[in-house]
């Protein structure tokens, strides 16, 4: 039986950690959030988010879980993964998520969320309204782990970022 939900990343407002507590709660699941540190984040966040955890009385079902050298290994005992971040360049975490065949709710940001929409819009939240990522986690707890593997296959897998950058050193190297 899978563990509930996961969230990986550092402790900074950006995050949202705030939302993932909140959805959490909404589906009454646990939530692991792996982070590298519970000080190393913003001044007063990760203090802020047991205020909030205690004052929602949800103390028991969310765990912040440091020192974890190889997340990878953890993700498959969830049954979803979340990325609730306002803002970020492209996130790792989601490639981590598809190459474990995890499913997901993520927040419309960065390069890859683009291609994820394409084949699994249900997995992209174009707001942060509570309802609607709560609504979409029912649509995606659907979809296979085989079809997320697929997803990470095709378009996100080490050999493909290896080509893509061998491909545009020989480029670069061709034009000196």
């Amino acid at each position: 039986m899978p563990k509930g939900l996961v969230l990986v990343g550092s402790l900074k407002k950006v995050k949202n950690h705030k939302l993932a507590i909140d959805i959490a709660k909404s589906l009454n699941k646990d939530l692991t959030i792996y982070t590298p540190s519970l000080k190393g984040g913003e001044k007063g966040y990760y203090e802020m988010l047991v205020d909030h955890i205690n004052k929602i009385g949800f103390n028991d079902r969310i765990h912040f879980v440091t020192g974890c050298s190889n997340v990878q290994a953890e993700l498959k005992q969830y049954e979803m993964a979340l990325l609730t971040s306002t803002s970020e360049g492209d996130p790792l975490a989601l490639v981590e998520y598809m190459a474990q065949g995890l499913p997901f709710l993520c927040s419309d940001i960065g390069e890859s969320v683009k291609v994820v929409k394409k084949y699994y819009p249900d997995m992209v939240q174009t707001d942060f309204d509570l309802d609607n990522w709560v609504e979409n986690y029912h649509k995606v707890k659907e979809i296979q782990s085989e079809q997320i593997e697929s997803l990470y296959n095709e378009h996100f897998s080490s050999d493909l970022y290896l080509e893509k950058y061998l491909s545009i050193y020989k480029k670069f190297l061709a034009s000196v």
